[in-house]
């Protein structure tokens, strides 16, 4: 949507959505499957396996960026103890930990919060401390 991937775009356009509005719930859905009639129009067309997976997710792999990736300079400049003293928004040990348990094979296990969760907070620090250089720190 406005901040994330999407890849729904073609199945956006007006006259296929008032299509698809005319067409029974029976056709589209039954008690165990979803998207029924999408499945079957495309079943020559895509493989089995595609037709038939449960959901996934897309999966950004800001652990491997943080680690040694693009992005591990960044993250050392942005979330140095120093960034943080200077900024006086966060504890600093505690970016200490976040930082360091990124870094770690060993991802948030002292933290007792999942590794989705610790990328996420490390990304949203990074990403704050980024936008505060902008618009903050502007002279």
């Amino acid at each position: 949507m406005a901040c994330s991937l999407e890849v729904r775009c073609p199945f956006l356009d007006h006259k296929l959505v008032e299509f698809a509005a005319t067409i029974p719930t029976e056709m589209k859905l039954t008690w165990t499957q979803k998207k029924v009639i999408f499945k079957e129009a495309l079943a020559d067309v895509l493989p089995h396996e595609i037709t038939t997976r449960g959901k996934s997710g897309f999966e950004v792999p800001f652990g491997a960026w943080f680690k040694g990736g693009d992005l591990r300079a960044l993250l050392d400049d942005c979330l140095s103890p120093e960034s943080i003293r200077r900024r006086g928004m966060f504890d600093p040990k505690g970016v200490e930990r976040l930082h360091a348990a990124i870094l770690s094979e060993e991802v948030g296990n002292d933290l007792n919060i999942s590794a989705y969760q610790l990328r996420h907070r490390v990304w949203i620090l990074l990403m704050f401390e980024l936008w505060a250089r902008q618009y903050i720190d502007v002279s």
